[in-house]
């Protein structure tokens, strides 16, 4: 499928419509991926990354990370726990909060996972030497910064 006619438009007021349009084509295959390759939704995959990450960690941190709903993390984790991919306990220091962590089966469809994605990553960033890879994610985290200094000035 070719680029919409509107990606070939200049001047910062595209730059968002770009960004949003890469990400979500991005993520349109790299969930294809992971369901092909490891049968995981993106929603599950969220859970089982951070989960495999950060060891334990609540359906809160998960929605906070992602900016999902909290409702349907809950559900998602609800269907991995039946499927045995995760498991939820209540956290040793607090009664009250339950952390997820990844089973046996999870941190092995979360390697396997991560494999694909590792590998489709590199494939889209071939045409970038070294340098331009680590100039891209200098940039990209720069632009982030000044996203997050406006949004804290606004809270």
């Amino acid at each position: 499928m070719p680029l919409p006619s509107t990606w070939s438009q200049t001047g910062e007021y595209f730059i968002p419509y770009r960004l949003l349009l890469l990400a979500r084509m991005i993520e349109r295959d790299t969930a294809r991926d992971l369901a092909a390759s490891c049968g995981l939704s993106m929603a599950e995959w969220q859970v089982l990354a951070l989960a495999c990450t950060y060891a334990n960690v609540s359906a809160a941190d998960v929605s906070a990370t992602f900016g999902t709903d909290s409702a349907q993390v809950s559900r998602t984790v609800v269907r991995m726990i039946a499927a045995d991919i995760v498991k939820r306990d209540y956290d040793r220091n607090s009664r009250k909060q339950k952390k997820i962590t990844a089973t046996e089966k999870g941190v092995a469809l979360f390697e396997r996972g991560r494999a694909v994605r590792q590998e489709y990553y590199s494939w889209i960033l071939q045409d970038l030497t070294p340098e331009e890879r680590q100039h891209f994610d200098t940039v990209i985290k720069t632009v982030a910064m000044r996203v997050d200094e406006r949004r804290q000035d606004a809270d």
